[in-house]
């Protein structure tokens, strides 16, 4: 559900000299239009798997002279604790800590797979449902 613009926008992202890009595992192999987050960190480029935005905001903690991003992807549901950090961060006074956000809404995915054409569904469970 991810825009190859938009990841490719993250990996240039990641390839900012001094810069920490943080993410989720799962994003570390979805392709860009020419590489991944995972061949970018191959090539010199600081990407770190986290496994929650406290783990970005600890990073970010860690290393106050080095801009840290977390790469926010996901739906509704993921949305909040990612909120959640960038408050955290205000409190903190971390102003080295950022969020590229890339979070959908449920709601036009959903309307774009059913406008797609014939879609055998016999329901649909999203987010909060």
């Amino acid at each position: 559900m991810t825009a190859n613009a938009d990841l490719d926008r993250a990996i240039a992202l990641a390839q900012v000299p001094g810069l920490i890009l943080t993410t989720f595992g799962d994003m570390i192999r979805v392709p860009g239009s020419r590489q991944s987050l995972q061949e970018a960190k191959a090539g010199g480029a600081d990407v770190r798997i986290v496994y929650s935005t406290l783990d970005a905001l600890r990073i970010a903690r860690d290393n106050p002279a080095r801009p840290v991003v977390f790469l926010g992807v996901g739906f509704e549901t993921t949305a909040p604790t990612v909120a959640a950090a960038i408050l955290q961060a205000q409190r903190e006074g971390l102003a080295n800590f950022s969020v590229q956000s890339l979070h959908k809404l449920t709601p036009p995915a959903t309307r774009a797979i059913l406008d797609a054409g014939e879609v055998a569904l016999h329901g649909i469970i999203g987010p909060g449902m």
